[in-house]
């Protein structure tokens, strides 16, 4: 009797050491991955960041379609047939290639892209370059 009792006793003792063990070890476990999924997750958001820094990415929609605006609210301007732009870091490129009358001088028609050009750079100061070609319309 006292020997059935003994091992019942060492057999709930190992029974709880056993079942700590498995929830040690699953706490354990899970605080692992945790720590493990908070660095991916921070490590793919810094490389997500600086790719961006690195890689040409457009200029927001809504500033693009307001230099439109701007630009077509020169009377001179037939109309807007290119229009790129380009992030890098924090500044902004724009290429642009607009139709102007065929009948202005080619001093009016740079007095004109030159003030376009100004308005821009003055309007947005994250912008650094604005390069305008100019055609003639048809």
């Amino acid at each position: 009797m006292i020997a059935l009792a003994r091992w019942r006793s060492i057999y709930l003792l190992t029974a709880y050491y056993f079942l700590g063990g498995i929830v040690g070890c699953g706490i354990i476990c899970s605080a692992v991955v945790l720590v493990a999924v908070i660095i991916l997750v921070g490590a793919l958001k810094i490389a997500i960041d600086n790719s961006q820094l690195l890689l040409d990415k457009s200029y927001e929609f809504s500033k693009i379609e307001e230099i439109k605006k701007l630009v077509l609210s020169h009377t001179e301007i037939k109309s807007i047939d290119l229009l790129k732009s380009r992030v890098s870091g924090a500044r902004v490129y724009i290429d642009m290639e607009i139709t102007m009358d065929k009948n202005l001088s080619l001093y009016d028609s740079h007095e004109i892209v030159e003030h376009i050009r100004k308005d821009i750079l003055d309007e947005y100061k994250e912008v650094l370059d604005v390069f305008i070609h100019a055609n003639p319309s048809s």
